[in-house]
């Protein structure tokens, strides 16, 4: 509940804490306009298990690098306005952006909100980079794929309130 600012046990919203300490982001690398519903028989999917799947006719589909081997799929919340999910494989997933408030295309990022299980898997994932931000947009420390701990240079903005930086030799 801590960590997601949701109580684990009814899901419900605690509003004193911050529901988006935590996001996940992925890469848009694809989006076409597909059917709903494949030709011919419907397959397994990455879990083991058979789809149900609803002829919606004709969709606009967008693909993000992210799938099973990076989070779990089942326990993300697309953040952006009318985005769905529509399945999931160990790498990629499928999103239903027909109804989206935003025309999304190619290089774009999708952001969503996490349940546990996803954040747990996304933090232990080999695959997932972290950055850790004071601000939206200051990034304090980044956590590579391969597990190296960066830290970008420190500007003037960066810096938070009440803190300063010691004089290097000569000032």
């Amino acid at each position: 509940a801590l960590l997601l600012g949701v109580s684990t046990t009814d899901s419900r919203v605690i509003p004193w804490l911050r529901q988006d300490a935590f996001t996940l982001e992925a890469e848009v690398i694809e989006v076409r306009e597909k059917p709903s519903v494949p030709d011919g028989a419907v397959g397994l999917d990455a879990e083991g298990r058979r789809p149900h799947l609803v002829d919606r006719g004709v969709r606009r589909r967008a693909v993000v690098a992210l799938g099973y081997t990076d989070t779990d799929p089942d326990a993300l919340i697309p953040m952006d306005s009318g985005v769905t999910i529509a399945g999931s494989s160990s790498d990629h997933m499928v999103l239903d952006v027909t109804e989206a408030d935003y025309d999304f295309c190619e290089g774009d990022v999708v952001h969503f909100r996490m349940k546990y299980t996803a954040l747990l898997h996304s933090m232990l994932s080999p695959y997932v980079a972290r950055e850790y931000r004071r601000s939206q947009n200051a990034v304090v420390e980044r956590l590579t794929r391969e597990g190296r701990l960066t830290q970008p240079p420190q500007t003037s903005t960066d810096r938070g309130a009440g803190e300063s930086v010691a004089p290097t030799g000569g000032e």
